[in-house]
């Protein structure tokens, strides 16, 4: 997750079971998730600066296979975590549409760089760019935000990979969680517009 905020927060847990951690960052204003191999050494949830995450495993591409994680700074992790079960799987869109449907509603953020990213106003980011349902009692709108972290992050590579060419679209109550096979996005519009993140 080398596209975070150099004052981001990345919350790192063991997934039970499996040599396996997943990573939690708020991009955009949008919580994203990806999950890699590993094991976390004496912590099984653990928050640290992105920043300083970034520079020790750079570090260690050349010269480990371990990475000693930053100090912790949990204080400092704000958001909220979405179910782990129970999701409705609302609509599976080809990821070729959602990058062409991304590219003409965000041509004019498509040169900016994160710091003018976050400078943006929310009703440029918040705006529908794909109706999810549409024929359903419930339609599910897809904001902008929600496709462009998941673009930054390189949710959407390898698209033509066996499985890899569709992001699922699931809701939970107020969540909506959109997912490809390298990561996740989700977005609780009511808890996460109180903490003026969307």
């Amino acid at each position: 997750m080398s596209r975070l905020a150099p004052d981001g927060i990345v919350r790192l847990q063991t997934v039970a079971g499996r040599d396996a951690v997943t990573a939690w960052a708020l991009v955009l204003g949008v919580l994203v998730r990806r999950e890699f191999s590993g094991v976390l050494d004496g912590a099984g949830d653990i928050s640290v600066p992105a920043s300083a995450l970034h520079t020790r495993v750079e570090a260690s591409v050349s010269s480990s296979e371990y990475v000693e994680l930053p100090d912790s700074v949990d204080a400092q992790w704000r958001a909220t975590l979405p179910p782990t079960s129970g999701w409705t799987p609302r609509e599976d869109l080809p990821v070729s549409d959602v990058i062409e449907t991304l590219e003409f509603a965000g041509s004019q953020l498509r040169g900016l760089d994160d710091a003018a990213l976050d400078g943006v106003g929310d009703s440029m980011l918040g705006q529908t760019i794909v109706m999810v349902d549409r024929d359903g009692p419930e339609p599910v709108e897809i904001p902008m935000r929600l496709m462009l972290a998941m673009s930054r992050l390189g949710f959407f590579a390898g698209a033509q990979e066996p499985g890899a060419g569709v992001v699922r679209i699931a809701t939970k109550g107020a969540w909506t969680v959109a997912a490809t096979l390298h990561g996740a996005a989700f977005r609780k519009a009511a808890s996460i517009d109180l903490l003026g993140l969307s």
